[in-house]
């Protein structure tokens, strides 16, 4: 168990590694349900983003434990997610479907992934806030209610956060 500091409160939920663990899991669990169009690891992205505002709305004073108070969030996004990328199908030739699932390409895209992560770890708590914010889709407005601040400090703190994400990992 990890313990941070987001918004409002503070929050005991388990390790990044764990929930990663656990979030590729639930997918790998409804794996049958992931159309050939979309990337395994895309739909892992969007229940991390799930499991990121579950832990947001998560009150540590109540009786239930974390997983069993994301799992529900997490698999409700997750099959929202598979539902909507689902009515934009486009077909699929077997050549692009063997690109985009080599093992080269996967590697590549978990270092992508994790290059991205490192430098979103790096920025202040703000500009992480800000950035959380923004990947989950939710509006300045939104954002501003969530993190206790204003719209205004949540834009200014999106916008120096892609800057200084750009910089970082055109640097690397």
């Amino acid at each position: 168990m990890s313990v941070y500091a987001l918004g409002k409160g503070v929050l005991a939920i388990p390790s990044p590694d764990e929930q990663v663990s656990f979030v590729r899991r639930l997918v790998a669990s409804m794996h049958h349900r992931i159309p050939a169009n979309v990337l395994y690891d895309d739909v892992v992205a969007e229940g991390l983003l799930a499991l990121v505002l579950a832990a947001r709305r998560f009150d540590d004073g109540r009786s239930a434990a974390f997983r069993t108070y994301a799992y529900p969030a997490v698999r409700g996004s997750v099959l929202n997610f598979l539902a909507k990328e689902s009515k934009h199908r486009h077909i699929v030739s077997d050549y692009d479907h063997a690109y985009h699932h080599t093992p080269e390409r996967i590697a590549m895209q978990r270092e992508k992934l994790a290059r991205f992560l490192d430098a979103v770890a790096g920025l202040s708590d703000p500009r992480r806030h800000a950035v959380v914010v923004a990947l989950a889709g939710r509006t300045a407005t939104e954002g501003a209610r969530l993190l206790n601040t204003s719209e205004q400090r949540v834009r200014c703190n999106k916008r120096a956060a892609v800057q200084e994400l750009r910089e970082l990992l055109h640097a690397a």
